[in-house]
Parts: structure tokens; sequence; C-alpha cells
């Protein structure tokens, strides 16, 4: 875990309302966001999308409108899943790490700013009361990283889409540096 307080040190810097990072700089280390669940998802779904509608058109006799119902039923939870998907797809952004400030797919934070950062387990139990070794049944687990601002904001990133480890080794090192810098 990362943090750190406010000290004599930190005083002197400029409020973050007023600076934020206007002068372009170069990402330090870059971190493309995977989306390869969502786009596998996203081509079944229009796979499962075209296949329901075109039996919902190829089935045009009256014993078969039960069957044209159930597959236009199915016809649009496939849209449905397929378009929030590519929703879900394209708002992941690459996330950067400059010297002095982080950028995530909802904006840059300053290192200034930033109150604590953790990486959290979340895990997922089984929805029947199965115990194992006195503890509840884990059926899925997936690490978040959580960065907490000083305002109350916080902002996460799944392992399921970043490399948490990666971004965590390299983030602790500039804040580091970063620190050192302003001392």
């Amino acid at each position: 875990m990362i943090a750190y307080t406010e000290n004599g040190s930190l005083g002197d810097l400029a409020d973050s309302s007023a600076k934020l990072i206007e002068e372009v700089e170069e990402a330090l280390y870059t971190f493309p966001a995977n989306a390869g669940e969502d786009q596998k998802y996203m081509i079944l779904s229009i796979i499962v999308f075209l296949a329901a509608l075109g039996l919902v058109f190829l089935s045009g006799r009256k014993q078969w409108r039960f069957a044209q119902l159930l597959f236009g039923f199915v016809a649009f939870i496939a849209l449905g899943t397929g378009i929030f998907s590519f929703l879900t797809a394209e708002r992941l952004q690459p996330v950067n790490l400059y010297k002095d400030s982080i950028s995530v797919p909802r904006g840059n934070i300053l290192f200034k700013d930033i109150l604590k950062i953790q990486v959290e387990e979340l895990k997922e139990h089984s929805k029947y009361p199965i115990q194992k070794d006195g503890q509840l049944y884990v059926i899925g687990q997936t690490d978040l990283m959580v960065i907490e601002k000083r305002d109350g904001s916080s902002y996460l990133l799944s392992e399921e889409n970043y490399p948490l480890d990666s971004i965590y080794a390299k983030l602790e090192i500039l804040v580091e540096d970063w620190r050192e810098e302003k001392k």
C-alpha cells in the first residue's frame, strides 16, 4: 500500500484544482487495456443475433409462431449483450504513468492528490452457504487496484483489464522518486 500524509514539504505545492496536467509530456510507462473478454462476447452475441433473426424470418408458418417469438427474444438479448460489450470495450483506455501523475480512464490524478493506493481481493462467494474449512466457499476472485484521492473520490482498476502488478510496481517507484524530488 502506498500512503502518505500532509506535511511541510507537500504544503508548498500548488492546489490540484488550479493545476492539471497542462503541458503535454511523454508517458514514462503505458499499460494498454485488455478488452479480450468483451470482444469475445460481442462477436458471439452478434453471431447469435444474426442466427436468431434468420430463424425468425425463415420460420414463417403459423405453427412456428411460438418459435418466432422465442427466437426474437433471443435476438434482442444477444443484440443488447453485443451493444453493451462494445460500449464496455470502448470505455477502456490505457493507463499512463508520468513523473508526477497517473492517467486512468476517468482522468488524470496528480501524485500529491493521492491519499492511498492499494490492491484488494474481491472474492465471489457461492450463493449457497457451502463452507470449506469453516470459511464460505470462494468460487471466484479478482484483484482490484483502488486509488483514493484526498477529496474522497476513488478509482478502480481490475486485473481483468489491466496488469495490476506491473502498474503497482512502477507506480510505487515513481511515487518514491516524486517524493524525493519534492524534498
